[in-house]
């Protein structure tokens, strides 16, 4: 079984901290998807994940980041 998680749509600070667990604990797959954020808000939240996970994260804006 594989384990997928969605982010929800608006800001929370605590969100990375709680992917970087998932993801240490065996989340497979994260999706990103906030349409609010600016570019800017998107690299500063893909940045706060370890970079060791990035190619699980699947994102819904700004695709330069995959």
């Amino acid at each position: 079984m594989r384990i997928i998680v969605f982010s929800d749509s608006y800001k929370d600070d605590a969100e990375p901290i709680l992917v970087t667990q998932m993801f240490q604990n065996g989340l497979d797959t994260f999706h990103l998807n906030k349409p609010r954020f600016t570019e800017e808000l998107y690299e500063e939240y893909i940045e706060s994940i370890p970079e060791e996970y990035h190619p699980r994260i699947f994102i819904h804006q700004f695709h330069r980041y995959i």
